[in-house]
């Protein structure tokens, strides 16, 4: 095999687990209490507020993608009147923003700081074997050499601490600090700007279908919904539906769709499960075999040969 695709499972092997969902989902809390208050009015702290009193990451295999997805389906069909009364495709888009640069500096820094996960070496020198590493995450942490293709886009960060704050600013915690206190605070705890160049939303979502029922239902918009970014993804699997042959290793057989659909195309294909015969294993396993009947299932202890 010359190529492999992995997903967030491969954080999941790092001995700290700061990309557990119950951490993951205080991260968000945390940063959405802040945000409330930091926020200005085109960044939608309102939306944020009522999100995250009634959705967060707990429920079981619920993804920072689907939980997105939750949130701004939520979001139009509580404000069609209100919010999205005028300019809906902007605020539509405005909205997609806010949730993403809210959950995607919520997952990856911590009080500003990126954070940092220790993948152990014979998991990252296995993956500089392959000449080709696709992932559908937003950041690699095994590697800073290896050119890895971003399937949903790859994260910016900018450390604003050392260009703009001093030891005693930045040492305030996140809960504590307001936009009153330095004027850098938004900068400093939303590191990470181009929420543009990140994918969130898979094509084949209620999302996809449900705002634009809901528009059309109101009479609000003849917009194009299928042409947001977020949406028009059809393309970005070109290139792993083209391999003859693929590993899998750390990647959900519940997730995107329309990837399982580029993996279909693949005839040589190698699904690595953790613990494949465990109760969760098995749940995976059988998922894989209704998504990819054909694929060769191996158990994740197997990856290292």
């Amino acid at each position: 095999m010359t190529a492999i695709l992995i997903g967030n499972g491969i954080n999941l092997t790092s001995k700290n687990d700061l990309l557990s969902n119950e951490n993951i989902n205080k991260r968000i809390n945390n940063l959405a209490e802040f945000a409330k208050s930091t926020f200005n009015p085109l960044h939608n702290p309102i939306f944020i507020y009522k999100a995250v009193e009634k959705f967060d990451l707990k429920e079981s295999r619920r993804s920072i993608e689907e939980l997105l997805e939750l949130w701004i389906d939520d979001a139009v069909k509580d404000n069609l009147d209100g919010f999205f009364n005028t300019d809906y495709d902007l605020r539509v888009l405005s909205v997609i923003n806010t949730f993403k640069r809210l959950i995607i500096n919520a997952v990856f820094t911590i009080n500003g700081d990126l954070i940092e996960l220790s993948i152990p070496d014979k998991i990252a020198s296995k993956l500089l074997t392959y000449e080709s590493v696709f992932t559908t995450n937003y950041h690699e942490f095994w590697t800073n050499s290896k050119e890895v293709i971003y399937l949903h886009g790859k994260i910016d960060y900018v450390n604003f601490k050392q260009n703009t704050m001093n030891e005693i600013d930045y040492s305030k915690d996140i809960e504590y600090i307001s936009m009153q206190e330095d004027k850098n605070a938004f900068d400093l705890y939303f590191p990470i700007k181009n929420i543009d160049d990140v994918i969130m939303l898979p094509l084949k979502s209620k999302f996809n279908k449900n705002i634009i029922h809901q528009l059309q239902k109101a009479k609000k918009t003849n917009y194009d919904y299928s042409e947001f970014k977020e949406i028009k993804k059809e393309n970005i699997y070109a290139e792993l539906s083209s391999l003859e042959s693929l590993d899998v290793f750390g990647f959900s057989p519940f997730g995107d769709e329309l990837i399982i659909d580029a993996l279909k195309h693949i005839k040589n294909l190698r699904v690595y499960v953790y613990q494949l015969n465990s109760l969760s294993g098995k749940e995976e396993a059988i998922q894989w075999q209704k998504n990819l009947p054909n694929e060769e299932l191996l158990d994740s202890s197997l990856f290292l040969g």
